[in-house]
């Protein structure tokens, strides 16, 4: 029997007990025996969520456009029920058991139970005030959404097949940015703008000690209040401010879409609000208390289907919550629908043999994780030939735009089996050997050929925005570094990053020491030329969002090759505004 089958029995059998309230009336959150993460029906099934955004019907027929052709149910099937049943029963022979966020629940809501699946809702309830870059400290802002959740919640709380809600989607937690914007962006009387006023006056007290780490036209703070002039000082310690502003919107943020969400629904789970592949950790961090499920959306870093480990691990320990990937994709160059994959951002591969395969190492290395409690592929159907309104233009889809399967990557869903997931246990790093490759591993500045699985270097100081690797040759180490750090120039004196303030990784291998600054330079996502840094060490250097950087440390820098090198290292972001360490002895 199913998942869902056993859903729907545990469903009945409750109904055979009347006058008793059900201890766990909703779908609730869980560990298995071996310890990971899953969700739990009312009647005790466990499962990890293997879901599908988007599950839709595409444009009624007059919003179709014919110059952009798109997935349109209303050709393909005579009423919209046909195409719930046809939908849902592909999903289920697929290996699916959850609709993922945007899905036409409404519609599958009206079958027989045993056609129903556990879905998720998107409320999208900071996003009706324009969050975060709108006052959210206004009482506008609490009103709108307050109203959004209870138009929304109210028609589906009762509804045990509803997992949780997602409060957002891809909010713009830009921190810098967002820091800057709240005090000189919004009206001088708006409750945020003062909030952030305020925060700056308790942290520092006098505005002479704030003027130790800020660049500032002000006389004091009532004159800041006015007109405030910003930006940070070289070697001061002012991004203090920037996280505890995070801190500060995050709190309010977190605590006022939780309220609203309990205010209506005391049962089902609130599962975060699907950042956008990067986030800010005291954000991250604020939201622990109102949150039952952490979600992001998360491509793969590498085109192969794997993906650094420090980005899920440090979002589990910071906020102490299971992890639920609210969206992966994987695209491909070859398609039935016309897709180009043309703007940037998520992984493309040549064929749908490759994509197929990257999908299933992408969804297996997510259930490896024992905090990682479910995963959903972004989407049902492929973009619009042309693109969405937005620009984007992806082969996404696991049917194309006339609803024929990409049997290749439905094959590999069917492989998934993530009922298995349940019993598996995170394999503990051991000391390994340094991999030897016989690739040139400077031969361009992504980690792609690299044997990164054996490859990393766990760090063990400080909350990780970043993953270490270590390779070798018969001639040198290579150690690389990929790590992320958002940064806005315009904190800074004329939007230049000062050498001090750029991100620093300094290493020490054996004797001999390396540091290295990055940050801040122009051509993002293109490599930089070849620095020479001393002693024979060479750099290769590819800025982004997550940055890379590889060193090749010739042996003979090293005084020969030995058996065994110790390895210290210690990463700080812009302004020293966070950092991470290693120490570990590498065995060649």
């Amino acid at each position: 029997m199913n998942s869902t089958l056993l859903f729907y029995f545990a469903f009945i059998c409750s109904k055979s007990k009347p006058g008793l309230e059900l201890d766990n009336p909703a779908i609730r959150v869980g560990n298995s025996v071996s310890g990971h993460s899953l969700f739990i029906t009312p009647s005790g099934k466990q499962f990890w969520s293997f879901g599908v955004c988007c599950v839709d019907q595409g444009p009624p027929k007059d919003k179709y456009d014919p110059k952009n052709p798109s997935y349109h149910a209303w050709s393909l099937f005579p009423t919209e029920r046909e195409w719930a049943l046809d939908s849902v029963q592909k999903l289920q022979n697929w290996g699916f058991n959850t609709l993922g966020g945007w899905s036409d629940y409404s519609v599958i809501s009206k079958l027989p139970p045993k056609k129903r699946m556990p879905y998720t809702v998107v409320l999208h309830l900071g996003a009706y005030f324009r969050a975060p870059w709108d006052d959210l400290f206004s009482l506008d802002a609490k009103k709108a959404i307050e109203r959004a959740a209870y138009d929304q919640i109210q028609p589906i709380r009762e509804d045990k097949n509803l997992i949780g809600y997602f409060t957002d989607n891809e909010l713009g937690w830009w921190d810098d940015t967002l820091f800057l914007h709240y005090l000189k962006n919004l009206p001088i009387e708006s409750i945020g703008r003062k909030t952030a006023h305020a925060m700056l006056k308790k942290l520092y007290g006098r505005f002479d000690k704030f003027k130790l780490d800020w660049n500032t036209e002000s006389s004091g703070w009532d004159d800041f209040a006015r007109k405030p002039s910003l930006t940070l000082k070289p070697k001061g310690k002012g991004i203090r401010a920037v996280n505890l502003w995070m801190r500060t919107i995050g709190e309010h943020y977190y605590k006022t879409v939780h309220d609203a969400i309990r205010k209506n629904d005391q049962s089902h789970l609130i599962l975060g609000d699907r950042y956008q592949q990067y986030y800010n950790i005291e954000l991250a961090r604020s939201s622990s208390k109102w949150i039952d499920v952490c979600s992001t959306n998360m491509g793969a870093d590498w085109i192969d289907g794997t993906f650094s480990p420090f980005f899920l691990r440090t979002l589990h320990q910071v906020t102490r919550k299971p992890i639920l990937i609210s969206e992966f994709y994987m695209c491909s160059t070859e398609n039935r629908s016309g897709n180009k994959n043309s703007s940037a951002g998520f992984p493309v591969v040549p064929t749908q043999v490759e994509r197929a395969k990257s999908f299933f190492r992408n969804v297996n290395a997510f259930g490896e994780l024992p905090y990682v409690i479910g995963a959903h592929w972004f989407q049902f159907s492929d973009e619009p030939q042309h693109g969405r309104g937005d620009g984007e233009n992806f082969n996404m889809g696991l049917v194309d735009i006339n609803g024929l399967a990409y049997k290749e990557v439905t094959e590999a869903a069917k492989a998934v089996k993530p009922e298995s997931f349940l019993n598996r246990v995170e394999e503990k790093q051991e000391a390994r050997k340094v991999p030897f490759v016989s690739i040139d591993p400077m031969s361009s500045a992504s980690l792609l050929r690299w044997p990164r699985s054996v490859a990393v270097v766990r760090s063990n100081q400080g909350d990780g925005f970043g993953d270490l690797f270590a390779v070798q040759t018969k001639d040198a180490l290579y150690i690389a570094l990929y790590a992320m750090d958002f940064t806005d120039e315009s904190l800074y004196l004329g939007g230049n990053i000062p050498e001090s303030e750029r991100s620093l990784w300094n290493l020490k291998v054996g004797k001999l020491k390396i540091g290295i600054r990055f940050g801040g330079q122009a051509g993002k996502g293109k490599p930089l030329p070849l620095k020479i840094i001393g002693n024979g060490v060479q750099a290769i250097e590819k800025p982004d969002l997550k940055h890379t950087i590889i060193l090749k440390v010739p042996f003979s820098a090293l005084g020969g090759r030995t058996s065994k090198l110790s390895l210290t290292g210690l990463l700080q972001s812009h302004s020293r505004g966070e950092s991470m360490g290693w120490k570990s002895n590498l065995t060649l």
